[in-house]
Order: structure tokens, then sequence, then C-alpha cells
């Protein structure tokens, strides 16, 4: 009969060979041994998965159409997934601890999230046609949207609250900072020398056991030799005790001093979290950094993070307390972000510039600084080939401003989309045009309109005035001509031009000289 801890040691072992089963997401099975089961040998096992399905993709690639080929985009490994329990399992030390050997675990693998530009920077700012080629930069404030983060926890125990959100950001924008991982090295470092350490224990104790007990020795050894073999495990048991205490308490100080910097980040990083649409099971965030002296710090770091899917997120349902107390690690708070998205949009003042090649037409080259508001111009000042306008924008279209053409004409009032119903061969990309009325038109020539306008035309009640002179016209206009009693003709000028074909959203004339008719 062995002893108590000889028997404790042999369930030990067996407990490490136990083989654990996992499920992938094309169907197949692997067990494994609990010892070898780590988050980077899951990994690497998907990165296998993955490897056959772009070989078996390659040899039939000539058998599909291009729309049928499949993306070959990385999976990386989040979590274990218990169907019947709703268990998770994320941790290296919990993969070894608590998987079940009667069980199968589902491999939820997810797609790399990074933050994607919207808006204007996408290029489709109010664009109605694409580009074949887009550059832009821009230098301002910025807003994150978070779409489709779930509401709960996985197990729907505990409630997503902004200061959850916060936390995520934060824990994502410093987890390359310097100061971080070499915390977050060590800490691992040390979390595999014990497990290692306690590995070697198990394994001298049932050989110290022995040959300290009463146990039959073994033919032809003698008192001697046993005593030696029995004080190098002595020896050797309490150098990795004293060595397990000392790595434990290197342990503790690295993550005391881990959470005292991720503290002190939580402090410094002033985020404005905004709880927006929802549904029954999830909602969307708008996250912004705020003013202050590490604004620009913490959105460079947030925006360096390419993947955030590699950030664990948990719920707490703590509503009150901005310096969270770290859950990690605690899988009943585990929140599965495998379905969000996450997108950039200027919001706020910044200056922005981009440039534009079509196949068909003209390129394109803009200049804007003033406000943003999710993303599209708000207030400011839009610089193009046509000209400069100053002024208000709604959803990026300018609707109360002044337009200066390149031309020396000048247009002060209200702006507005055509009527596309009204016109049979309208320029479809047309947008913006002066509509209103008190609008101020300014010539080349130094001559003034004011009145009113239709979709880019000359046509209401008004009076003009003749450059250099004080002849005035004054009365109703129809496409810049004065209509005279009976509606006939009178003097007046042409009508302004329509704004540029191929796509300049920039409103009003061409470069042409308006010519006035004699």
């Amino acid at each position: 009969m062995p002893k108590p801890k000889t028997r404790q040691t042999q369930t030990a072992k067996a407990c490490m060979n136990e083989n654990i089963t996992l499920r992938f997401d094309d169907g197949s099975t692997l067990k494994v041994s609990r010892y070898r089961l780590d988050r980077e040998f899951v990994q690497n096992y998907i990165n296998r998965i993955a490897a056959k399905k772009a070989l078996v993709s390659v040899k039939v690639s000539h058998l599909v159409s291009a729309k049928d080929e499949t993306t070959n985009e990385t999976l990386l490994f989040s979590h274990l997934h218990h169907r019947d329990s709703n268990t998770i399992i994320m941790s290296n030390s919990d993969l070894t601890r608590n998987c079940l050997a009667n069980v199968t675990y589902d491999v939820i693998a997810r797609s790399a999230i990074s933050i994607k530009e919207g808006g204007v920077l996408c290029g489709c700012g109010g664009s109605s046609s694409s580009s074949s080629h887009h550059e832009s930069h821009y230098d301002g404030t910025v807003l994150y949207i978070i779409q489709g983060l779930p509401m709960t926890s996985q197990n729907g125990k505990f409630e997503v609250t902004e200061n959850d959100v916060r936390r995520w950001i934060v824990s994502g924008a410093i987890r390359k900072t310097e100061s971080v991982d070499v915390l977050a090295n060590k800490i691992k470092s040390l979390k595999q020398s014990i497990f290692h350490i306690q590995q070697e224990i198990t394994t001298l104790s049932p050989l110290t056991t022995h040959f300290g007990g009463k146990g039959k020795v073994t033919a032809g050894s003698s008192s001697s030799s046993m005593q030696s073999v029995k004080d190098k495990n002595n020896k050797r048991t309490k150098f990795l005790s004293d060595e397990m205490k000392r790595s434990k308490s290197l342990l503790q100080t690295a993550t005391q001093s881990l959470e005292t910097i991720y503290r002190q980040h939580m402090k410094d990083c002033s985020l404005s979290v905004e709880k927006r649409s929802s549904n029954d099971k999830t909602c969307d965030w708008a996250i912004q950094v705020t003013a202050g002296e590490k604004e620009s710090m913490y959105t460079r770091l947030i925006e360096k993070n390419k993947n955030w899917s590699m950030i664990p997120m948990y719920a707490t349902s703590n509503k009150n307390d901005t310096l969270l107390t770290p859950v990690d690690d605690q899988p009943d708070h585990f929140v599965d972000i495998g379905g969000i998205s996450m997108s950039k949009l200027p919001h706020g003042r910044g200056i922005f510039e981009s440039y534009e090649q079509f196949p068909l037409r003209k390129s394109r080259h803009r200049l804007y600084h003033g406000q943003f508001h999710e993303g599209q111009f708000s207030m400011g000042t839009l610089y193009s080939e046509s000209g400069v306008y100053m002024g208000k924008f709604d959803e990026g279209k300018p609707t109360e401003g002044t337009m200066e053409y390149v031309d020396g004409i000048k247009i002060s009032g209200n702006f507005d989309d055509d009527d596309m119903s009204l016109q049979t061969r309208t320029n479809p990309y047309r947008r913006g045009l002066p509509d209103g009325g008190e609008m101020l038109c300014k010539f080349h020539d130094k001559a003034i309109y004011k009145g009113d306008m239709s979709q880019g035309r000359i046509t209401g009640r008004g009076y003009y005035k003749y450059a250099g002179t004080d002849i005035e016209l004054s009365g109703h206009f129809l496409d810049g001509v004065l209509l005279v009693d009976g509606g006939d003709e009178g003097q007046g000028f042409c009508n302004l031009h329509l704004s540029f074909f191929g796509g300049e959203r920039l409103w009003g004339p061409t470069t042409t000289t308006m010519q006035h008719k004699a």
C-alpha cells in the first residue's frame, strides 16, 4: 500500500497526464495532455488548420470565381468554452487547472479587431462616387465608436458599464508601453517558473519519502548510498522551496507594481464614455480622449494597438468606482467581444487634407480646417480647386456661409442640394448649390447681385448693380435675366454656371468668366 504522500503524488501525475478534448471551428477534435495545454499550443494548432485551409484554397482556386475565394485572415485564440455549463477558460493557469477530462471544449478564435477610419477619413465623407486612389491626413481630436458590444458578460450575470469600457480602452492603450510590457513579461515568466518548480518538487517527493521510510531497499544498495541520495533530494527540495518563496514574493511585488501603474494611467487618461443606441443584446459606445496635457499621448497609444481582440473585457456592473479593481482571469465576468467593430471619426477641432484620383475625370484636392462632428465637416473653411467656402455644414454639405470662387465671384447666403427631380439633364455630381433668399453675389468685376437664388440660379426677387456705375436693375429674375411686365426678357446677365462636372463637391460657377448681356 503506497504511503499517503506517495498516493498524492501519483494522483497529481495522473491528473497532469489526462487528455483534454478540444473542438475547433472546422469540426475537428484534438486530445492533448493537460501538462502541454497552454495558449501558445492552441494558437499553433489554429495556425496549422489555417495553413491547411490556405493550401486547399490555392489548389482549387482555378475552379472557383474570385468572389468565391476565401480570404486568409489570421485568427487568434481567445478562450475555451464549455457549452453545457457556459464556462469560459482563458489564462494558462486555468487551462491547466480547471479543464475537465470528460468534456469537450470549443476553441474560440477571433479575427484581429483594429480601429478603422470612418467619415471623411475613408474618402466617403459625402462623396457620391468612389475614387480609384485616395490619400488623406488628419490632425485633431477624434471620436472612437464601438459597435455591437454585448450589454452583459457571457453568462449574463454582470452588466457592462461605462467604467468597464473605460478600463478596457485604457488597458488596450497601455498594453505595449515599456513599463507595462516589462512587468507583464516578468509576471508571465515568474508564473511559469513557479509552475515548473512545483512540478519538480512533486517529482522529488516520492523519492524522498521512499528513502526516508521503512520500505524495502533494492538489491545492491547500501545504507550510505541511500543516505547520500536522500541528502541530495532533501537539499534539492529545500532549494526549490526557497526558490518558490522567492518567486512568489517577486510575483506579488510585480503584480502590485503593475496594478499601481494601471491605476495611475486610469487617473491620467481622461476619457468621455457615452452609451449610444442599443438593442436587446448589444449596444454602441462613443469614446473620446478629452482635453488634457496627455490627450495626444493616449490618442497615439489607442491607435497604436492593432489588435483589440487580444484585450479581454470584463463586466463588473460597477457604475460608481472609476478606479476599478482588476478582475482579470475571472471567467464569470468575461465579455465576448468577437462581434464588435471599432472606428475612428474626426470630432472637434482639426485639420483635414485629402487627394483623390478618379478613373474618368479630374482628380480632387481638398483642405479643410475647423470643427468636425462625428466624421463630417461642421463649421469651418474648405479649400479646393474651385475656391474657398467658409461657413456651416450639415452632414458634410454646406448650408450657410460664403463661397469665393477662383474667378473672383463671391456668394454669401444659404446653400442646398439640387432638386434632381426638376431637371432632366442635370450634373449628377452637383452638391451644395446656392439656394435661398437674401443671397449676396459679388462678381469678379465688382458687380453685385442681392436677392433670391434657386438651385444655383439667380431666380426670384432681387437687384443687380453694374460694376463702376450707379446703374441698378431690380425686380423679378429668371435664370439671371430680368423680367419686364408681361414676362418679356429685359436687361440682365446670364445665369451662374453649374458646378464642376466630375465629382467636385464645391459649388457654383466654373472658372469661365461670366459675360453680361448687352
